[in-house]
């Protein structure tokens, strides 16, 4: 069922990568239910100065939320809910990315989403975005995280999969990297030849058209050469580098990407912030995408 505001404000929002954020938490809802309960999609405005958690950014906001009647999650799960990769369900049947990108894209956004969740009463995620205008043109990509602060180390993340691509943005954005981002081996080139300044090249190494170990090579050669990092989940380790690029292997823990950025940026210094989960549980038991 919905629950829409009738004189909702505009919101500083990317349509596409919040349909996706819909999709991703209705999913897990639905999975939540096992059959049997209800899903409520709501949004409302949030004036300045009414209550709100206290990592809810101030100001006036739009709400979107997404609840369930289902069994709810543990605080153990509940606590893990945004990292990548974490699922509570089979093998085959989540990646752990969808709520991970959800996340990403609500601070991508500059604005943020809570978990709440009770043993019986289901889980409510709200997500809660910036008043603004319509955003077009140069905003658009702005508010969608694309630009670089021109203080920060710049790294240039590389994957043919978006959501893999998204949340790895996000959470070197949260480390306080400055970051681009490219689909493929072609366009990273692009951006690597095109006067911008990498520190860093994270790419995956399954790609179509020109694999991670060749992009890495001809990163390499340049002058200077960015430091560079592989991810895969590739299970065959022979067909990886073996000198000169470390793997990061899928899936990753926060802490081991922070590790392993800052090992090869040991002498390019950069900002370095905590990753913040928002999150509140009692108890339950819940499913993750």
């Amino acid at each position: 069922m919905t629950r829409l505001a009738a004189d909702l404000w505009p919101a500083v929002a990317d349509p596409h990568r919040i349909e996706l954020a819909v999709l991703n938490l209705v999913t897990n809802a639905r999975d939540a239910l096992q059959g049997a309960g209800e899903i409520r999609i709501e949004t409302e405005n949030l004036p300045a100065g009414a209550p709100r958690p206290g990592t809810v950014p101030a100001g006036d906001l739009v709400v979107l939320t997404v609840a369930d009647t289902g069994d709810g999650m543990s605080p153990d799960v509940l606590a893990r809910a945004f990292e990548p990769f974490f699922t509570t369900k089979p093998q085959g049947k989540g990646t752990g990315l969808g709520l991970a990108q959800v996340y990403g894209t609500a601070r991508q956004l500059g604005g943020a989403i809570t978990l709440r969740s009770r043993h019986g009463e289901g889980t409510t995620a709200s997500i809660y975005l910036l008043r603004g205008e319509v955003v077009a043109g140069a905003d658009a990509d702005r508010t969608q995280g694309r630009g670089v602060a021109t203080d920060a180390t710049r790294i240039l993340v590389v994957d043919d999969d978006p959501q893999v691509r998204a949340v790895a943005v996000t959470l070197l954005e949260e480390l306080g990297y400055g970051v681009v981002e490219a689909s493929g081996g072609a366009e990273a080139l692009r951006l690597l030849h095109g006067g911008n300044r990498i520190d860093l090249l994270l790419t995956d190494y399954a790609m179509p058209g020109m694999t991670g170990t060749e992009l890495a090579g001809r990163a390499l050669a340049l002058d200077p050469a960015p430091g560079v990092l592989m991810m895969t989940g590739y299970a065959d380790a022979a067909a990886l580098p073996s000198e000169g690029v470390p793997v990061l292997r899928k899936p990753f823990a926060l802490d081991e990407l922070r590790a392993a950025v800052e090992r090869l940026l040991s002498k390019r210094p950069g900002r370095v912030l905590p990753f913040r989960r928002v999150a509140e549980a009692e108890d339950g038991g819940g499913q993750l995408a």
